[in-house]
């Protein structure tokens, strides 16, 4: 199927601010002047595909759209997933076990996350984060009420957790992810939005998830033995998501607009997820001196 230009364009535009004009938009975003950005646009420079998945991140919309117009050979190279009841959330749970639980046997396996607030793994570490975080990531119109999860499902988190626990992995947070979840659930309470016996046990179970950190970044090693090295900052250029590397594949896991997650195995994109990974380490290398060289992989950085 051919690619329709000017359909995506205009999907972009729906999607941005309405205070900030595309070609500006789009100049920020690819790094480009404006005036490249308006040959872009106009169709006079067509836009590479590391481009189009760049602008993806930021509007879900045009993201499902790229999706289905990929042709079929580029379909590996850019997966969106939304949740749109819980079967879907189930399935997304099922196809992430698998990817991790294939990633974990091979002794090559390497795991990255940025935290600018609190990841997805942590809201399956217990039932109620679980029905909460559901609630937010299908877009459901907000009840002091929490939906409902199978038993199943319930069960497929806690073994997906389970595994966070086990594997692996290199950890960015910005240090007011925990307080902002916190005040998030005051805000709900106050609204209405929210329970307040709901908000008091999530907030109670995030509070011992705080000190469980504490302690795999002590002990560098989480619960179940997963090697653990967590670098916290006040302030990151990174947004949400995680590189999954093997020694045969790389992986970038990002969220969108909150209830849209993408996978992606662009080069340019993941090379992009780790200068950027780079940069912000060296912001306190004294302190992270042991994950910027396993960043650099024992070498010199190249410029």
């Amino acid at each position: 199927m051919k690619f329709d230009h000017n359909s995506f364009f205009q999907i972009l535009q729906r999607g941005i601010s309405g205070n900030v004009s595309l070609p500006k938009w789009l100049s920020e975003h690819l790094d480009i002047s404006e005036s490249s950005a308006y040959r872009k646009i106009s169709g006079e420079r067509g836009l590479q595909l590391e481009e189009m998945l760049l602008l993806c991140a930021s509007v879900p919309e045009a993201a499902m759209m790229a999706a289905e117009l990929f042709p079929k050979h580029h379909l590996k190279v850019i997966q969106v997933y939304q949740f749109k009841d819980a079967h879907s959330f189930h399935r997304y749970l099922e196809n992430t076990t698998q990817l991790i639980q294939k990633a974990s046997k091979q002794s090559t396996m390497r795991f990255r996350y940025v935290a600018r607030d609190i990841p997805f793994f942590y809201f399956l570490s217990h039932p109620i984060t679980l029905r909460y975080k559901f609630r937010q990531w299908a877009a459901l119109d907000p009840s002091p009420s929490l939906p409902e999860l199978s038993d199943e499902t319930h069960l497929l988190a806690t073994q997906l957790w389970e595994h966070y626990l086990s594997l692996p992995s290199e950890e960015l947070w910005l240090d007011r992810a925990f307080g902002a979840q916190y005040a998030q659930l005051k805000l709900e309470v106050e609204s209405g939005q929210l329970r307040s016996e709901w908000a008091q046990c999530i907030a109670q179970h995030f509070e011992w998830l705080e000190g469980e950190q504490k302690e795999w970044k002590n002990k560098l090693q989480k619960t179940k033995g997963g090697e653990c090295l967590i670098a916290r900052f006040e302030a990151m250029h990174l947004n949400n998501g995680a590189l999954l590397e093997t020694s045969d594949q790389a992986l970038l896991l990002g969220a969108i607009n909150g209830a849209h997650y993408l996978h992606s195995s662009n080069p340019g994109l993941i090379q992009g997820f780790r200068r950027q990974w780079l940069q912000q380490l060296k912001l306190r290398a004294a302190e992270n001196s042991l994950m910027i060289e396993r960043c650099l992989g024992g070498k010199e950085e190249k410029h």
